[in-house]
């Protein structure tokens, strides 16, 4: 990786996590089977929650009764890259 495109990855990283601080929000993908009840997508995180990878899958595996696959800051529209 060139270092121009090194410092975009860490510039966008670094927007991704001041986006997460701004709206506590993110987008889950559940670990899920046909019989589950329908989850949310969209999840908003408690104010006192640690924004972590292991509290925010704890925090949402305990709420839903349902493991999380993967998650990702919610930027308020869905975007493909």
């Amino acid at each position: 990786m060139s270092n121009l495109n090194w410092f975009y990855s860490r510039m966008w990283a670094h927007k991704k996590w001041e986006r997460l601080l701004e709206t506590r929000t993110v987008k889950i993908t559940w670990e899920k089977s046909e019989d589950d009840l329908e989850l949310p997508e969209i999840v908003k995180l408690p104010n006192d929650l640690d924004l972590t990878d292991k509290t925010i899958r704890e925090y949402a595996s305990c709420k839903y009764g349902v493991s999380v696959k993967e998650w990702r800051v919610w930027s308020g529209y869905e975007t493909r890259i």
